[in-house]
């Protein structure tokens, strides 16, 4: 990765402040977009483990420039909560008192206003800790979630980020053919390079696969794993039941310089679905 988006992660690491949830955080990601002016709507996306304790009505993000000097943060609101579609609708699941497991998607969103036009605006949001349950990371119970942004409003002022069309599910049936989409919409029309990288914990520092698990390999695969850096889309065929963790970064390049980025980390659950059936009435 780019050598400044690096060096901003690195000087986070030392002053982020966590928001203190449980281990039911189960994926986040972050995005920005320009409204007019130094206006930006910062909307983050929390999936919450319906077996776990309910997320806050507002959360923090920090906002931050090395360059301007500014170190602040800010409260988003919550606006809308849905549960996480399973595809089956004869499963209860801990979402509505059943047992099945269930996923939440917590939508907040606020209004910031940046101090003036800076080369290294960045946007994080930090949740302690990851799911105890996590098979691919070493003690998950003790590590954070970490996600961000970033945005040059110096040399590309009205710049918003790339917009993830897809929420990534919680949900993968072992055994069966399965794509997360990644693809994201850019309303400036900038070229978009998806990359699989390695999960974040406080300040975006990488945590380190477990023994036998890797960016390429990340899961147990019967198929391998397949990604396209073009359309972000990771395609693989789950023969392991657990949960597992993948990240990915969305770099977003205009003339060939890099304009911003935005992070998507995932907890995806590897569960045994039922067989289904069709009843044949004659």
């Amino acid at each position: 990765m780019l050598n400044r988006y690096a060096f901003v992660l690195a000087f986070l690491a030392a002053f982020a402040p966590r928001t203190s949830t449980a281990s039911h955080i189960m994926g986040s990601e972050l995005t920005y977009h320009w409204l007019g002016g130094l206006d930006y709507e910062i909307t983050l996306v929390v999936v919450r483990d319906c077996g776990g304790i309910m997320l806050p009505d507002s959360s923090v993000v920090e906002v931050r420039s090395i360059l301007c000097g500014v170190n602040t943060t800010m409260w988003i609101s919550s606006v809308d909560t849905v549960e996480v579609a399973n595809g089956c609708s004869s499963w209860i699941t801990t979402c509505n008192g059943g047992s099945y497991p269930g996923a939440q998607l917590y939508f907040y969103r606020d209004t910031v206003t940046l101090s003036g036009n800076c080369a290294d605006w960045t946007f994080t949001w930090l949740s302690c800790c990851r799911n105890d349950a996590i098979i691919n990371l070493d003690s998950p119970g003790g590590l954070d979630l970490f996600i961000s942004a970033s945005l040059d409003n110096l040399n590309f002022p009205g710049n918003s980020s790339p917009i993830f069309q897809e929420l990534a599910g919680a949900y993968v049936c072992m055994n069966s053919p399965f794509c997360l989409p990644n693809a994201t919409y850019d309303a400036d029309g900038d070229s978009l390079v998806y990359i699989r990288v390695l999960p974040m914990e406080a300040g975006g520092v990488p945590i380190p696969y477990a023994a036998g698990y890797s960016v390429a390999d990340p899961f147990p695969s019967s198929t391998g794993h397949v990604f396209d850096p073009v359309t972000g889309n990771h395609c693989s065929t789950p023969n392991v039941a657990g949960q597992y963790v993948v990240a990915y970064d969305v770099l977003e390049y205009r003339s060939g310089a890099l304009v911003g980025t935005a992070h998507r980390d995932v907890q995806l659950w590897v569960i045994t679905c039922p067989v289904a059936t069709v009843d044949v009435v004659g």
